[in-house]
């Protein structure tokens, strides 16, 4: 679902090898060879203008890896450092959802509130939506509303665009991913707080946790400039302006002020323990047909990876790219911002290496192909793997990529998956684990020859 794999020539394994993290179960450490590997790829990639951003790592409360990589300004050559500044995209919806709990921790609203007590001229349909709803996606208000340009537009006309559409659901009811509900969340901070979104998250989040490189307004001085992919110019005059993805996607951060806000999570610093814990409950699953799937809190994507807790979002808007992912027992931290739109794949691939590891298959032709996922699936639920391919020359292969999950690659009963090699050479790759308990095969089919890459054990 939400994991990750990298590998260049230059730090591939040799044929048929392997590496995998210290510890399977138990204890997971990040392994210092497998952080070089990282750090060696991305610094290749950079240089290919393959991936442009700061990456962070840490551990146990210890930095391992904190770097820029590309450039901020390819015209007037700024590069990239771990206080560059990127917007956010939907990383934004963990502080939006943080403001809440923190009025809440004040005694000013209640998730459980109707939202209609805090809008004015609410609409009838909207009358059973609670906050709560809308912190889960919950609520049946619809996904988006198209921007109508990049002029500013106020929370209450920015309302106005949806308030009369009709509910796709009952409240509480399914899951869907609602930008316009975290909209609404923003216009309820605003008449709770009687102060603007932008002020009240400054006031209440950023500056007691001291992080000083984040805001609102995308004019600032050290905000990078964002890219589609490694050929285009910036996109600066397609961006919408931040009055507009407003309380779902207008902050801007760097890595090492994202590192400040994660280690606050582990403390009551902002809100009492017992309110965090409501912000991390899986309060709905994304996929409830899929055993073991990603469900949501408020704010934050929670999930079982293999028995280890994990919490983190995405984010994504005109030129920008961003990810946390947290592994709260094991004291992991991984953010990626980049300001490249296609480079997605690569910050996954950098946390299913990690946490799974690698295994490189040489090709019939002098191609490597590396598959980082894990190698282990429950029953009934999701296999998710990134397969990265390089030439002969170790530049970034394409094509088309297929895996297929069973007994040998022409099994009846297997599960498979294809897509198209990105222009970073990567694909993510996800299976359907509906097959029996026990081991089976996983292989790759490439340029029509198939390989196998490892065993998976299907647990129950």
């Amino acid at each position: 679902m939400l994991l990750v794999a990298l590998v260049l020539a230059s730090c591939s394994l040799p044929a048929s090898q392997s590496s995998v993290p210290a510890s399977t179960s138990g204890e997971l450490v990040l392994e210092p060879d497998m952080l070089e590997r990282v750090e060696v790829w991305l610094s290749r990639m950079a240089v290919d203008e393959t991936f442009s951003g700061s990456i962070l790592i840490a551990q146990d409360g210890e930095v391992l890896l904190n770097r820029g990589y590309g450039s901020a300004d390819r015209e007037l050559g700024i590069s990239n450092t771990p206080q560059t500044r990127f917007r956010l995209g939907s990383v934004t919806k963990q502080f939006t959802a943080m403001a809440i709990l923190i009025l809440q921790s004040q005694g000013r609203l209640n998730v459980q509130d109707p939202i209609c007590r805090y809008i004015e001229d609410c609409p009838a349909a909207w009358e059973d939506i609670t906050i709560h709803h809308l912190l889960t996606h919950t609520s049946g208000i619809i996904p988006m509303v198209m921007n109508s340009g990049s002029l500013p537009i106020t929370p209450a006309k920015l309302l106005a665009l949806f308030k009369d559409a009709p509910l796709n659901f009952q409240p509480g009811e399914k899951f869907s991913y609602s930008n316009c509900g975290y909209w609404v969340l923003g216009y309820i901070i605003e008449q709770v707080s009687g102060q603007s979104y932008k002020d009240f998250i400054q006031q209440a989040i950023f500056e007691p946790l001291e992080m000083h490189d984040s805001g609102y307004d995308q004019d600032v001085p050290g905000l990078a400039l964002g890219y589609k992919d490694q050929y285009s110019i910036a996109t600066a005059s397609l961006v919408s302006d931040s009055s507009f993805p407003y309380s779902a996607g207008a902050l801007y951060s760097t890595v090492e002020d994202l590192y400040r806000w994660d280690q606050a999570l582990f403390t009551d610093q902002l809100i009492p323990l017992e309110l965090l814990d409501q912000m991390f409950t899986p309060h709905i699953s994304q996929y409830p047909d899929v055993v073991g799937s990603v469900a949501y809190g408020y704010g934050w994507m929670v999930l079982d990876d293999l028995g280890r807790r994990v919490v983190g979002h995405g984010g994504a808007i005109e030129g920008f790219r961003a990810w946390i992912i947290r592994y709260p027992n094991d004291h992991i931290t991984i953010i990626g911002l980049s300001n490249q739109e296609d480079s997605l794949s690569i910050m996954f691939s950098i946390w299913r290496s990690l946490i799974h590891g690698m295994i490189a298959i040489s090709t019939n032709d002098g191609s490597t192909i590396t598959y980082a996922g894990p190698l282990e699936a429950q029953t009934g639920g999701s296999l998710s793997a990134s397969f990265m391919v390089t030439d002969p020359s170790g530049k970034p292969a394409q094509g088309l990529i297929g895996g297929t999950l069973g007994k040998s690659p022409t099994d009846s009963a297997a599960v498979r998956a294809s897509a198209r090699l990105n222009t970073d050479g990567i694909v993510e790759l996800d299976w359907l684990a509906n097959l029996p308990t026990g081991t089976t095969r996983l292989y790759c089919e490439f340029n029509g020859v198939e390989y196998e890459i490892a065993h998976i054990t299907i647990s129950p």
